[in-house]
């Protein structure tokens, strides 16, 4: 019957409007109305009064669908601008949090970045790295060449360290790998691999091949440890891998000890 037809078209109407938008909504109206007359002469002929009055009901009814669903587009549509404005801001705000956390030449975290995730950690094993020679190396081949090796070092620790583990490159030739949950064991044996994997690498000036090693020292923080005091010792173990020649990894004194006592 025509009630149930100006209820299909309504629905028809309202679906359309709200896809489409305000723009097509005149025009879906006026075609949809002018196929729920056509259907309406149809239904009234001989004509009745009260179908008459009907389909004149109906059409008002399809009037105020179209304003409505138009209104309700434009309120969808605003809100759906307003989450993906509120998306990309957020995607803004982390990026620039990345950037203030990020050393602009390696791509690991710089020592602001470390400063502030060191204190989350409870128990970690720490590595403080440095490059062998390198005030020499920036003085003899200069220091385009010093950065390279700066980068092609952060590469290759981006590629050895675990899921989890935090790089970060403390300042200048020196850099520090927080380990968590690790122990000595497990320190010692990630640094003696990035330490042999850099030894390996090659490092060019233009036609020349110019060797490059590292030296590293290791700590572990335990509890009642605080994080200074583990830089600290690490920093310790580094110099003393420096005195036994460079080029080898050494473990804090007091973490070496007790090893030997296990």
């Amino acid at each position: 019957g025509a009630g149930y037809t100006a209820i299909l078209y309504q629905l028809i109407l309202i679906g359309i409007i709200l896809k489409t938008g305000q723009s097509c909504g005149r025009r879906i109206a006026f075609l949809i109305c002018l196929c729920y007359m056509s259907a309406s002469f149809f239904a009234a002929y001989p004509f009745q009064l009260a179908l008459v009055m009907e389909t004149v009901y109906n059409l008002l009814i399809f009037a105020v669908l179209t304003v409505g669903s138009s209104y309700v587009h434009v309120l969808v549509r605003r809100q759906m601008d307003n989450e993906q404005q509120m998306k990309e801001l957020e995607r803004e705000n982390d990026r620039k949090d990345q950037m203030v956390l990020t050393d602009a030449l390696t791509g690991l975290y710089n020592y602001r970045a470390y400063k502030e995730k060191i204190e989350s950690v409870p128990q970690y094993a720490l590595l403080v790295i440095d490059i062998d020679r390198f005030k020499k190396l920036n003085d003899t081949y200069g220091h385009g060449f010093g950065n390279k090796v700066l980068v092609k070092l952060g590469m290759i620790i981006r590629q050895s360290i675990r899921t989890g583990d935090m790089a970060f490159r403390y300042g200048g030739e020196e850099f520090v790998l927080l380990l968590p949950g690790a122990n000595g064991t497990l320190g010692h044996k990630i640094a003696e691999r990035l330490r042999q994997q850099v030894e390996a690498s090659s490092f060019s000036h233009g036609k020349q091949e110019v060797p490059v090693t590292i030296s590293i020292g290791i700590s572990v923080k335990n509890p009642g440890t605080d994080s200074q005091t583990v830089f600290e010792q690490a920093d310790s173990a580094l110099y003393k891998a420096k005195q036994a020649g460079r080029n080898n990894v050494q473990w804090f004194a007091q973490e070496l000890e007790m090893v030997c006592r296990l």
